[in-house]
């Protein structure tokens, strides 16, 4: 990491670790910095994060506050844990308070939210009994369809339990991964039912080549010496290795565009002198201009063949979106390649809503709230999913949770009888234990 001049996002909360431990003049600089300190979503803490927490605080600091859900738990995999918010209430001297009412969702979603956690505590509910709809079809084909005519059936009649009129904003449909939404989209687009896709929870995640390869370049533009993506690029473009870092101690690096040159002089692919050239555009010497970039991608592109243009302009739209976001809520000062990919790869240049209907991943749906929400390809192997055991299955059913309860009004859980697997086989399919334990508590 020294050597690419890089830090990772762990590093940084290593190294702010040892900074308050080994210099306690510092921690306390900061300590008198914030008269109070709110930890949201803490059911997600993992160990490093609690540890630079107490190291901020001190033995004295107690103006903290932490607010989470157990049951929304679904990011161990990645580290996190449930239990630091019962070591803060240990270790803090924190007080409990229990949050047992519910006057987001209807009766029907905290019936289906019940049956899935029947620890789930709801003293205090709306009064409004709202819907909830199970269905099969016979195929994913046919369940996108039912989707899409739910979904105009609501725009056009609105629903008797949802206040003023119902419009594409108000709607969601959740998957459990990205795999499931190929045939909705399809249906979406032949009737011209606007969607957005939000389906990881930061960052762009390029499906061409072409942008893929972009964001590597510019990566490099950032920081000439990062190790990693030169190899990376190196290796989509069948490149030899970079000579300029070649030299361990790398202090004779370039800038970014002789790097990337060095690259392009020893591959033939066809992509490499398009990608400099909109590099080029987008981060001359002085201003970092992100657009003109990817206006260059775009004139290339529409000469490309059909699909391959369509998959180039899709993901050139999206950037688009995150750069538009970001020179509004940045200052120009800081309108440069590093910042701008370092805030896409946090998520701070995703709006939070778009127009149309929402297409979410459950883990990117955390937080959000929709009137009607439908929840598809509820079948074993995919919602759980297939490799999840002991433990893993268990967050599958928190997973599970998280979906239903992004719903305000109106639920409806979908799968289809029938699937075509990602090898090419049609394969039957049995419905997701969640479905099952749902309709059964819902009876």
């Amino acid at each position: 990491m020294r050597a690419c001049n890089a830090v990772d996002f762990d590093d940084l909360l290593l190294l702010t670790y040892r900074l308050f431990e080994e210099r306690p003049k510092v921690a306390e600089f900061y300590r008198r910095q914030y008269g109070y300190i709110c930890v949201d979503e803490a059911q997600d803490l993992n160990e490093a994060q609690y540890r630079v927490l107490a190291a901020l605080c001190g033995s004295d600091y107690r103006n903290v506050m932490m607010v989470g859900d157990p049951k929304q738990a679904i990011f161990t995999w990645n580290g996190a844990n449930p239990k630091y918010m019962d070591l803060f209430e240990r270790d803090f001297g924190a007080k409990k308070i229990e949050l047992t009412q519910n006057f987001r969702s209807s009766r029907a979603v905290v019936s289906a939210a019940r049956a899935l956690d029947p620890s789930y505590s709801v003293e205090g509910q709306l009064p409004i009994e709202g819907q909830l709809t199970i269905q099969d079809a016979a195929d994913e084909e046919e369940e996108a369809n039912q989707v899409c005519d739910a979904i105009e059936h609501y725009i056009e009649n609105g629903h008797p339990d949802i206040e003023g009129k119902v419009t594409a904003e108000r709607i969601a449909v959740l998957g459990r991964n990205r795999f499931v939404f190929k045939e909705l989209e399809r249906a979406l687009r032949e009737r011209s039912i606007a969607f957005y896709k939000k389906l990881s929870a930061a960052g762009v995640q390029s499906e061409s080549d072409i942008l893929q390869e972009f964001e590597l370049a510019l990566r490099i533009i950032a920081n000439p010496r990062d190790r990693l993506h030169v190899s990376a690029l190196a290796k989509k473009w069948g490149s030899a290795p970079s000579d300029f870092l070649s030299d361990q101690s790398v202090e004779n690096v370039p800038s970014g565009i002789p790097v990337l040159r060095d690259l392009h002089d020893s591959t033939s692919c066809s992509n490499s002198e398009l990608i400099i050239l909109a590099v080029e555009a987008a981060a001359p010497e002085t201003t970092f201009r992100l657009s003109r970039g990817l206006s260059r991608l775009e004139e290339a592109a529409n000469a490309m063949p059909e699909q391959q243009r369509a998959l180039v302009l899709e993901d050139i739209t999206a950037w688009r979106k995150h750069w538009d976001f970001f020179i509004r809520s940045e200052p120009a000062a800081n309108h440069s390649p590093s910042v701008f990919l370092t805030q896409m790869a946090l998520g701070t240049t995703q709006q939070p809503r778009e127009d149309g209907v929402a297409l979410l991943t459950v883990h990117s749906a955390k937080g959000m709230e929709f009137d009607i929400v439908f929840v598809i390809g509820m079948v074993e192997g995919v919602f759980p999913d297939f490799r999840a055991k002991g433990a893993a299955l268990q967050e599958e059913g928190r997973n599970a949770f998280v979906a239903v309860t992004r719903s305000r009004r109106i639920l409806h859980l979908s799968y289809p009888t029938m699937r075509m697997m990602p090898w090419g086989d049609t394969r039957r399919q049995q419905a997701s234990r969640f479905v099952s334990t749902i309709s059964a508590g819902h009876a």
